[in-house]
């Protein structure tokens, strides 16, 4: 079996990578950190899940929690695709499908008991090789598996001497497995004259009947051979009109194709403007300046709003900031206070004089009467000073009145009823108009802001303008509207044309292929279409060729070996009488000494108690092959190795048995991929696996690794190496070697 292909969809930080393999040697080569020993746990992750909670841990997606992927393997000549996925809530799934059929496979079982047999302990152990195992088997994980196989191979023995003279005698006799002997020997002639005596006897009827059975074969290929003549008209028709309509069928599909990009080239052609196509950025842009806009007109609008808003609240102060504007206009406050007071003062003065002029008004005519008694000289003295004095008061009373009325005029250009309400006024004139002031400031600054929102509002509204100026519009909006539908239109025509140019290059490799000139010679005039055949027809036609040919080649090999049969039967008969007086003899030899074998073997028992435990030895098979592959490895320096029952290896050096840590660290790992490689031909009963190596290389030199490369090369095994160094495609160009280089 060999992994043709696999695609992780989310594994270990990884997600949808595919990578492909060869069925030979694969050197998938990457930097440290680049995936390598992720991609080879992934390919154990496929044949045999998550062994563990550390391992889902470990591989788990970080955001899904969960790890998927698929593989595609090819396993005597079939092909199929393993599909796994194993989420944290919902557990493993696993499936298997038939790639000819694209239909479930296997259902119920598992990769790993179809393909290989062996647990994802024995497949860790020996087929995966990674990089922290340093080449180690680690025997107690698989010396429970392959229990049935070992036995005692390496034995030594310290007896006395007559338990040595008895097993001299009995191994002349018979050796121990059995396999020597004169017994033995002697058995294995009469087995071997007793086989011959009943090939003699059957010979003829063997003859007989295999001539019968050859006529009968030769008979039914002569049968199937017409069966197919039968059909051979039909389907070669067939075959010709599905060629035609292939190659039709791709001609139409090709020339639609041209069609609909001659129609997307005209409609790009169409819509340019001085050189200028509209695309997904220029629509982008429009939107982007048409949204810029709207904000700023709702910004703007709003401080419309709180503008008017701040200006309403200005009427509220009206009347504070018309007093505020006259007391200015008179030259400020401290001046019209001054100036009140100055007409308060005079309004004063003449009313004091007024009252005055009436006192001495009075006091001159009071005078006057006790001055003079005459009343002529009282009217002409009395009268004449009263009346002047009651005159300059009258003056001042109207002075005094017109200071009223200067005063007044004087409130009433400051719009103020009152001199209370002047006094009040200008006990809070600063205050009144600090506040005046911040509030006209902050009507400034809202207006500084507004005007500031236009201007930016212009330059996004010029901008767009310009953009529309580019594509020869004069409306923004339009030029998006349009823009949008040119786009569509073209993205439209661009998908039809690349669906029928995938559908023209899914035909264009087979159509190529095709002669149209000779497939429409070939029909001869008859339709292509293929509503003119009966289809089942066809389709059994085609059943029973495949039927008869496969049927026709199996009857011709086993005519061809019956006749080979026949043939050695006619050269190789044989007198049953004498091959029976051959066989009398021997056994009557046999059975005497059978008598004195067990005879020995009673004594031997016996002597036996006494002897020391043979110690548990290995599988000599296990132990022949590692010997033979680190022979090789080593170039013939170590070619006898043991496994103890422990599967600890062991080597031979200067006459005595070493262990493998005598050895140095690269001879040590060539020791242990020897084993493994023995391990693999012995365990894997069904399929042999593909062996990952993961930077497993590090202490080899030039010339074990060449070795060891050539080795590999040798095996029927896919290899999979991972490694971060160049050194092992070097090595492999340089042996020669062919093998598939990926890097990561």
């Amino acid at each position: 079996m060999y992994i043709e292909s696999l695609h992780i969809g989310d594994f270990g930080g990884t997600k949808n990578r595919d990578i492909t393999f060869e069925d030979r040697i694969n050197i998938i080569e990457g930097p440290n950190e680049s995936g390598k020993s992720t991609l080879a746990s992934f390919i154990r992750f496929m044949l045999y899940g998550f062994s563990d909670k550390s391992q889902r841990k470990r591989y788990y997606s970080w955001g899904t929690r969960s790890a998927s992927g698929t593989m595609t393997v090819v396993c005597n000549g079939m092909r199929y695709r393993i599909e796994r996925e194993h989420i944290e809530t919902t557990g493993d799934k696993v499936r298997i499908i038939d790639l000819a059929t694209n239909l479930p496979a296997f259902e119920g079982q598992k990769p790993e008991e179809i393909f290989f047999g062996v647990s994802a302990d024995i497949f860790s152990h020996t087929a995966y090789i990674g990089q922290t195992a340093g080449g180690y088997v680690g025997g107690a994980k698989v010396s429970a598996s392959i229990e049935n196989i070992l036995f005692s191979a390496d034995e030594s023995v310290d007896t006395a001497k007559a338990l040595k003279r008895l097993d001299d005698a009995r191994i002349l006799l018979q050796h121990k497995r059995g396999k020597g002997g004169k017994i033995y020997e002697l058995t294995e002639e009469r087995d071997a004259l007793i086989r011959r005596l009943d090939s003699a006897k059957a010979s003829n009827g063997g003859i007989i009947e295999k001539e019968g059975t050859l006529r009968d074969t030769k008979a039914s290929v002569e049968a199937n051979e017409k069966k197919l003549a039968d059909h051979k008209e039909l389907l070669e028709y067939y075959e010709n009109a599905k060629a035609y309509r292939t190659y039709k069928k791709y001609r139409t599909l090709k020339k639609k194709a041209a069609e609909l990009e001659a129609v997307g080239d005209a409609l790009k052609k169409s819509y340019t403007y001085e050189g200028f196509l509209p695309d997904g950025d220029y629509i982008e842009r429009l939107k982007s300046l048409e949204g810029e806009i709207e904000r700023l007109d709702e910004a703007a609008n709003e401080l419309h709003r709180e503008i008017e808003q701040q200006r309403m609240r200005n009427s509220d102060l009206f009347e504070m900031s018309l007093f505020i504007d006259r007391v200015n206009e008179r030259g400020g406050i401290d001046e019209v206070v001054r100036g009140f007071k100055r007409i308060g003062k005079r309004k004063s003065l003449m009313t004091l004089f007024s009252v005055l002029g009436f006192i001495f008004a009075v006091f001159a005519g009071v005078f006057t009467a006790l001055f003079y008694k005459s009343i002529d000289s009282l009217l002409v003295y009395g009268g004449l000073s009263t009346l002047s004095f009651l005159l300059i008061g009258l003056i001042f009373v109207i002075c005094a009145s017109r200071q009223k009325i200067e005063e007044n005029e004087f409130l009433a250009e400051l719009d103020v009823d009152s001199k209370k309400d002047f006094n009040e006024a200008v006990s809070r004139f600063v205050t009144d108009e600090n506040k005046l002031s911040l509030h006209n400031s902050r009507i400034r600054d809202l207006e500084d802001k507004y005007n500031k929102l236009l201007c930016t509002r212009q330059e996004k509204e010029d901008a767009a303008v310009a953009e529309a100026f580019r594509w020869g519009k004069n409306d923004r909006t339009e030029a998006l509207r349009k823009a949008k539908e040119v786009l569509r239109l073209i993205e439209e025509n661009s998908t039809e044309a690349e669906k029928y140019a995938i559908a023209r290059d899914a035909f264009k490799e087979q159509a190529e292929a095709i002669d149209p000139a000779a497939a429409k010679e070939a029909l001869a005039g008859r339709p292509y279409t293929e509503d003119v055949f009966d289809m089942d027809a066809v389709n059994e036609a085609i059943r029973e060729k495949d039927f008869y040919t496969k049927t026709t080649e199996y009857l011709k090999q086993n005519a061809a070996e019956l006749e080979k049969e026949l043939a050695v039967l006619y050269a190789t008969r044989e007198d049953p009488t004498l091959l029976n007086d051959r066989v009398n003899e021997l056994s009557v030899t046999i059975d005497e000494l059978t008598k004195k074998l067990n005879g020995y073997v009673m004594a031997y028992e016996k002597l036996g108690e006494a002897s020391e435990a043979l110690r548990s030895g290995v599988s000599p098979r296990l132990a022949e092959n590692a010997g033979l592959l680190l022979g090789r490895m080593t170039d013939g320096r170590y070619d006898t190795v043991g496994v103890t029952k422990d599967l600890d290896m062991k080597y031979e050096a200067d006459g005595k048995n070493r262990d493998l840590e005598y050895m140095s660290a690269g001879t040590r790992d060539l020791a242990y991929y020897a084993l493994r490689l023995s391990l693999i031909s012995i365990l894997y009963k069904k399929q042999l696996p593909p062996v990952i190596f993961d930077e497993s290389f590090a202490r080899l030199d030039d010339d074990r690794m060449d070795r060891l490369f050539s080795i590999i090369a040798d095996e029927a095994m896919q290899s999979l190496i991972f490694t971060s160094q160049k050194r092992d495609a070097k090595r492999m160009t340089a042996l020669g070697i062919d093998f598939n280089h990926v890097k990561l």
